[in-house]
């Protein structure tokens, strides 16, 4: 709720209007393509976002972190996660780290709330990022254990992509175009139930060949 939700549905609402005289509507996955036909847009192309190519790093100790990475904001459910994770560490991992980076410009007031979030549960091993460089980011993903993405809502997800490019093990809520963008490189979970995400964090740690 807020400023931002009013106005992503005043663009829904408005979606409709700009529908015609298109020559060619391009959507960056199936499930916004979607979206656009049910608006009226006709046939669309899918287009996937193109990252930029880079060689697979090489093999390091992955370790027992868990990495996020993106826009610190309420829709990346990284609540869910910080519940997940303090579930892994209590329950299978106790030396799990979680590495959360992305920035949290407009969304200071949710930041701070994750910040209080992490002392009530009192699991540790959680570090806030903020916003990096890329290569501090591509050097967290070649040493992360997992990423792990619960957002509530994703019309396509580049960090999975990158996750993948760096050869690292994704678990992500299978939700929007999750599942779409991985195309089976990854676990996804059902829904955001921590108890479940931390269950498939476990599984990827402590499976090898899983991962």
């Amino acid at each position: 709720p807020g400023p931002v939700a009013d106005r992503c549905a005043r663009a829904l609402e408005e979606l409709p209007g700009l529908a015609h005289a298109w020559d060619l509507v391009i959507a960056d996955s199936a499930f916004n393509a979607s979206d656009l036909r049910a608006a009226g847009f006709g046939e669309v192309e899918v287009v996937p976002l193109l990252l930029p190519h880079m060689p697979r790093p090489p093999a390091t100790p992955r370790g027992e972190g868990v990495l996020f990475v993106g826009r610190v904001s309420p829709s990346k459910g990284v609540d869910d996660l910080v519940k997940a994770f303090g579930l892994l560490r209590t329950l299978h991992r106790p030396s799990a780290t979680l590495d959360i980076v992305g920035s949290t410009a407009g969304w200071e007031r949710h930041a701070a709330g994750l910040e209080v979030l992490v002392e009530r549960i009192g699991c540790g091993g959680v570090t806030f990022h903020g916003a990096v460089s890329d290569a501090e980011r591509d050097a967290l993903y070649a040493r992360a254990g997992v990423v792990c993405l619960l957002s509530h809502h994703e019309g396509f997800c580049a960090p999975l992509v990158e996750a993948m490019r760096a050869g690292a093990p994704v678990v992500a809520r299978d939700v929007g175009a999750m599942a779409e963008t991985l195309g089976g490189g990854g676990i996804v979970v059902p829904d955001g139930d921590p108890r479940l995400a931390a269950e498939a964090l476990a599984a990827v740690l402590g499976d090898a060949a899983l991962r």
